[in-house]
């Protein structure tokens, strides 16, 4: 009984795998390119000169639009990825037409 019941869940998910619509390399790219800039962005904060002790006064901008913009801006690439994945998502898959 255990062994059916093994074959039935590998069944359903070799199937599930093979209707599952692949991600396009173009989202795959933008993905790692955002990767890349928190790495570059984190690399570029640690080794800032400046005092890290906690007791160092802290610096604020001007205006203080550093969180705001910097939210608005990971908003809009947030929204732009999502909108991405939608529209892939969304197309007719070429492979399974035409049979």
């Amino acid at each position: 009984m255990d062994e059916d019941r093994e074959r039935a869940i590998e069944a359903i998910t070799r199937s599930a795998r093979e209707a599952r619509p692949r991600s396009s390399r173009t989202i795959w790219i933008a993905g790692l390119v955002m990767g890349l800039i928190g790495v570059a962005a984190f690399v570029v904060s640690f080794f800032a000169d400046g005092d890290a002790s906690p007791n160092a006064p802290t610096r604020i901008h001007e205006g203080g639009r550093g969180f705001a913009t910097g939210l608005a801006i990971g908003a809009g690439i947030g929204i732009a990825i999502g909108f991405a994945i939608a529209r892939q998502r969304a197309k007719p898959d070429a492979r399974s037409s035409g049979d």
